[in-house]
């Protein structure tokens, strides 16, 4: 199965990066995360999305999502991600 479709059936996608895309989560990302693909026969690396997330909902699902994805994944592919702090500027 494609992860892309894995990572959309999962996560409230159409909030954007306005809150946090767990379902059911309204509150301001703090974190956003490049969940990406690597290709280990042609060391190709092709991102999938972002998603955004606020400090509880990342420490709890990145890493089994990954590893979800991961097993859902082609042979001689990997998914893997990278995740910023992110900050808004409040007046």
């Amino acid at each position: 199965m494609d992860p892309t479709v894995v990572l959309i059936n999962k996560f409230d996608l159409r909030k954007l990066n306005r809150v946090c895309n767990f379902k059911g989560c309204n509150k301001i990302p703090t974190r956003e995360t490049l969940i990406f693909e690597i290709d280990r026969r042609t060391a190709r690396k092709r991102e999938l999305m972002s998603l955004y997330f606020c400090e509880k909902h990342y420490n709890i699902n990145i890493k089994k999502t990954v590893t979800e994805l991961n097993r859902s994944c082609e042979k001689g592919k990997i998914i893997d991600e990278k995740s910023f702090d992110i900050g808004y500027i409040t007046y």
